[in-house]
């Protein structure tokens, strides 16, 4: 897979710009900038009928959890070349597999950012190690 630079920011790591409000399974689903250096909290509130088919559900909220082009890599600086695949780091999903039995529903995304500080002791630069995703599921019998 290779690493795509685009002006286009689907293809950049972006939140749901939501609220208690917002239906998560109706759209529109703007999105914000995943910004360094900022935590941030988004979300939805998730209506079901006992009609739902929960692979449907769960795929359609993991695509409004992680947006329509959720990238594979992010760059380790902020002016990393595409061309340089060393200059990027891969989002390592640690998501738990659920039982093949029941159907489980994303309820968060958690995207942890490892950093660190690269180069001269005065004039530093802030270098993305490592990316984890996490989702975590609820089980459910529909």
């Amino acid at each position: 897979t290779g690493i795509v630079q685009s002006a286009d920011s689907r293809g950049a790591l972006t939140l749901l710009h939501g609220s208690k409000l917002s239906d998560c399974l109706r759209g529109p689903h703007h999105r914000s900038p995943v910004l360094f250096g900022v935590d941030m909290v988004s979300g939805c509130t998730l209506r079901l009928d006992e009609t739902a088919n929960c692979s449907v559900v769960s795929e359609v909220v993991l695509g409004v959890l992680r947006g329509q082009s959720f990238p594979q890599y992010v760059a380790s600086f902020g002016n990393s070349p595409p061309q340089n695949p060393m200059d990027w780091v891969p989002i390592r999903n640690q998501t738990k597999p659920t039982d093949a039995q029941s159907c489980s529903i994303p309820l968060s995304l958690h995207l942890e950012v490892q950093w660190t500080q690269y180069g001269s002791l005065v004039n530093p630069q802030a270098q993305i190690v490592s990316v984890i995703e996490v989702i975590h599921t609820n089980t459910s019998n529909l």
